[in-house]
């Protein structure tokens, strides 16, 4: 039987459908795990299912000689349906992080918190090294996020923070189903239908790429990546739009985009050499050049505008401190295979596409988003985690669906000659594209897994300020006590972590000679660390020799161990809510010192 073409209206249908049928679903879950109790009234869910019913049934029954169109429009509906339901379980999930009011999630925060400390309070973002109160990090994500929390009411709200950095990693995932889109009408041209609901079951899938817990670890986090795969996440457009439409304004953005980038994250200054390669592959060797030159101007000016404001403190840990880490060619090999996955989505992706009948535009795009992916795959031999592969991961994921439209179209030519037998392919590879992501780990288990206990250990580490002056009080990691009362505290773990870390083969023991000086001559009344008798202490980590764990020990006396949060067995880093150790000085102690407690070295 004939097949009747899918109306723009019918598409736009689907697609209200095919989110209203995952609404439902996620409020059933709720109900029965006992999630979300205020959403998953029985009104709720009738309400939605009801609407997502009607909406199909109606746009189904337009189509009353076209097979294939109606099971067209069940499989397209069915691949929104898993996308989005997968998102909201993702977004449940993300809602217990979010509420936490503290700066324990994970290792950057503090930092993150210390830029906006500082900004609030008028210090200078950048301070001398042997303070150890800065991160080796550039402060764009945290300022433009302190500034929208603010218009949003509250600059300090440690949530609303994190609900800003969530949101953040969420549209950097719909940017990239935008740039998928640009991709899929790049190679496939007038084939390439149904672009509405392509490009909204893709935003669900990007969103859970965005948030995945190989590559994108961090984005549930205050940090800066997730603003940093939102300058990734623009730039696929641009390249993508560019070799779309040649429109020449997207060649202004190439030249400030890398700046940008840079003052969000280091890392994001690769553009300035990714968008110059691609004009080249694409046959444009005079605008190459010319975005070449533009961009490491402003680059040059970006620079001298950082020495003005902040002078050489900048330059030292943007540059020298984070220089020090050293690539570990074992390290980069790891990646390079743990980065498999990613591997084959581009070639499966690019094989037909860019490498054997592509268009020079076509193979620049594909060539931009390998060198990407490498890059992330090489920079990430300094550190343990695969968090740099995240706008690289990102790209070759959009390759996998332009693939998948070359695949969706080869099944619509074939419907006129075996309707029911595409109709049928139609539906299993809507559910192998949703079944796929919900293997690689994106399925979020509904139920709570983050206990109350971590509410207990925040109000334990908050008492230990009460009646002290909190610059008395130095606690290594975690800010939101300090950001209350505008306190910029020295000597923090994250900073030090940077002098002494084991990616880097010698010690900067001199940027150590303040802080123990500190330690000697009893600056602070009271001390809490993690992990402090254990190798894991960020004060010597891996046991290096420091000196910094038998000054403590020296000149303080251990009085309590507040314990660590009980009942999570996953955390990056576990340090953030593992046990803490208070120390009080030597001469104001009157409590008596714990039994068994053990100096580091004796």
């Amino acid at each position: 039987m004939k097949s009747e073409p899918i109306s723009k209206r019918d598409e736009w249908s689907a697609v209200f459908c095919g989110m209203a049928w995952a609404a439902t679903a996620f409020l059933v879950v709720s109900r029965i795990t006992g999630l979300h109790p205020t959403l998953t009234s029985a009104a709720a869910i009738a309400g939605s299912a009801l609407l997502g019913t009607l909406g199909f049934a109606g746009i189904v029954s337009r189509y009353r000689s076209g097979v294939v169109s109606r099971l067209e429009l069940v499989s397209m509906s069915g691949m929104l349906f898993g996308a989005w339901f997968l998102v909201f379980l993702l977004a449940s999930r993300l809602s217990q992080f979010v509420a936490i009011p503290a700066d324990i999630v994970g290792f950057g925060e503090n930092g993150f918190l210390d830029f906006i400390l500082k900004f609030r309070e008028g210090f200078p973002l950048y301070t001398p090294g042997p303070d150890n109160n800065t991160v080796p990090y550039t402060p764009g994500a945290p300022i433009m996020t302190y500034l929208v929390a603010s218009l949003l009411g509250s600059g300090t709200s440690i949530p609303l923070l994190r609900t800003i950095t969530v949101a953040t990693g969420a549209l950097a995932g719909v940017g990239f189903a935008f740039g998928a889109a640009n991709l899929a009408s790049l190679v496939h041209g007038r084939r390439f239908t149904h672009k509405a609901v392509w490009v909204a079951a893709w935003a669900g899938l990007l969103v859970l790429m965005a948030f995945d817990g190989q590559f994108n670890l961090y984005l549930h986090t205050l940090h800066n990546d997730p603003a940093a795969l939102l300058v990734g996440a623009t730039a696929f457009w641009v390249m993508t739009r560019y070799a779309l439409t040649g429109q020449s304004w997207l060649l202004a953005v190439m030249i400030i985009l890398p700046s940008v980038g840079f003052m969000i994250k280091q890392s994001q200054l690769m553009w300035i050499v990714v968008f110059p390669l691609f004009l080249v592959i694409a046959c444009r060797l005079r605008l190459a050049l010319i975005t070449l030159i533009g961009a490491g101007a402003v680059y040059g000016l970006t620079l001298g505008i950082a020495w003005l404001v902040w002078g050489p403190d900048f330059f030292f840990w943007v540059f020298s401190a984070l220089g020090a880490k050293e690539m570990s060619l074992m390290r980069i090999v790891y990646h390079f295979f743990a980065a498999g996955v990613l591997l084959a989505f581009l070639a499966v992706g690019g094989w037909k596409a860019a490498l054997t009948q592509g268009r020079r535009p076509v193979l620049a795009v594909w060539v931009s988003s390998l060198l990407v992916l490498l890059l992330g795959i090489w920079t990430s031999g300094a550190v343990w985690v695969l968090n740099h592969l995240g706008p690289g991961a990102m790209m070759a994921t959009c390759w996998l669906f332009s693939a998948l439209v070359g695949i969706w179209s080869t099944l619509q030519r074939a419907s006129s000659r075996m309707p029911w037998r595409a109709g049928l392919q139609f539906a299993s590879l809507a559910l192998v594209i949703v079944a796929t992501f919900a293997g690689l780990g994106h399925l979020a288990d509904p139920q709570r897994k983050i206990p109350d206990d971590i509410l207990r250990y925040i109000a334990e580490t908050e008492a230990e300020f009460e009646g002290m002056k909190p610059e008395r009080v130095m606690l290594d990691n975690g800010n939101w006590i300090y950001l209350r009362t505008g306190t910029l505290m020295k000597d923090r773990a994250t900073p030090l972590a940077v002098h002494i870390g084991p990616n880097q083969s010698l010690m900067n023991l001199p940027m150590l000679d303040a802080t123990k000086e500190r330690i000697r001559s009893g600056f602070y009344d009271k001390i809490l660390v993690h992990e402090i008798d254990t190798p894991r202490t960020a004060y010597d980590f891996g046991k290096r020799g420091s000196g910094i764990p038998e000054l403590i020990y020296e000149h303080y006396v251990e009085t309590k161990r507040i314990a660590g949060v009980k009942g999570i067995t996953q955390w990056w880093p576990t340090q953030m809510i593992s046990e803490i150790v208070v120390f009080v000085r030597k001469d104001l102690n009157t409590a008596r010192p714990v039994s068994g407690a053990v100096t580091p070295g004796k």
